[in-house]
Protein backbone atom coordinates (compact mmCIF):
# COMPACT_ATOMS: atom_id res chain seq x y z
CA UNK A 1 0.00 0.00 0.00
CA UNK A 2 1.31 3.40 -0.79
CA UNK A 3 1.80 5.79 2.18
CA UNK A 4 2.11 8.89 0.52
CA UNK A 5 -1.77 10.13 0.08
CA UNK A 6 -1.13 12.08 -3.09
CA UNK A 7 0.12 9.58 -4.82
CA UNK A 8 -1.75 8.53 -7.48
CA UNK A 9 -2.78 3.96 -6.55
CA UNK A 10 -2.52 1.41 -9.35
CA UNK A 11 0.81 -0.98 -9.92
CA UNK A 12 3.73 0.23 -11.97
CA UNK A 13 5.04 -2.01 -14.54
CA UNK A 14 8.73 -2.33 -13.53
CA UNK A 15 9.57 -4.76 -16.42
CA UNK A 16 8.41 -5.54 -19.70
CA UNK A 17 9.50 -8.72 -21.43
CA UNK A 18 10.77 -8.50 -24.85
CA UNK A 19 8.06 -9.74 -27.51
CA UNK A 20 5.45 -9.93 -24.72
CA UNK A 21 1.97 -9.29 -25.75
CA UNK A 22 2.44 -5.89 -23.46
CA UNK A 23 5.49 -4.51 -25.53
CA UNK A 24 3.61 -4.98 -28.62
CA UNK A 25 1.07 -2.84 -26.90
CA UNK A 26 3.95 -0.12 -26.21
CA UNK A 27 3.53 -0.84 -22.43
CA UNK A 28 6.97 1.09 -20.95
CA UNK A 29 8.82 0.19 -17.72
CA UNK A 30 7.48 3.06 -15.33
CA UNK A 31 3.62 3.26 -16.58
CA UNK A 32 1.21 3.09 -13.86
CA UNK A 33 -1.61 0.84 -14.53
CA UNK A 34 -5.50 3.18 -13.95
CA UNK A 35 -7.96 0.36 -15.82
CA UNK A 36 -7.87 -3.02 -17.34
CA UNK A 37 -10.96 -3.07 -19.91
CA UNK A 38 -12.35 0.15 -17.98
CA UNK A 39 -12.22 -1.62 -14.74
CA UNK A 40 -10.35 0.70 -12.25
CA UNK A 41 -7.28 -1.29 -10.80
CA UNK A 42 -5.53 0.11 -7.57
CA UNK A 43 -3.47 -2.32 -6.33
CA UNK A 44 -1.32 -5.41 -8.02
CA UNK A 45 -3.18 -8.19 -6.80
CA UNK A 46 -6.49 -6.98 -8.63
CA UNK A 47 -4.41 -6.21 -11.57
CA UNK A 48 -3.12 -9.91 -11.43
CA UNK A 49 -6.71 -11.50 -11.13
CA UNK A 50 -7.90 -9.07 -13.85
CA UNK A 51 -5.16 -9.74 -16.14
CA UNK A 52 -5.32 -14.14 -15.34
CA UNK A 53 -9.35 -13.77 -16.40
CA UNK A 54 -8.28 -12.34 -20.06
CA UNK A 55 -8.70 -14.76 -22.88
CA UNK A 56 -7.53 -13.10 -25.88
CA UNK A 57 -6.99 -9.15 -25.33
CA UNK A 58 -8.03 -5.93 -23.24
CA UNK A 59 -7.38 -2.67 -22.88
CA UNK A 60 -5.02 -1.30 -20.45
CA UNK A 61 -5.36 2.84 -19.42
CA UNK A 62 -1.80 3.71 -18.01
CA UNK A 63 -0.97 7.03 -16.74
CA UNK A 64 2.58 7.85 -18.12
CA UNK A 65 4.01 10.86 -17.03
CA UNK A 66 0.79 12.07 -15.64
CA UNK A 67 -0.56 11.92 -19.20
CA UNK A 68 -3.60 9.06 -19.62
CA UNK A 69 -3.39 6.84 -22.27
CA UNK A 70 -4.97 3.53 -23.40
CA UNK A 71 -3.16 0.72 -24.76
Amino acid sequence: SREDPCEPAGPIVVNVAADSPASKAGLQRGDRLVAIDAEPISDHDGAVAKLRSVEQKCTLTIDRDGITKTV
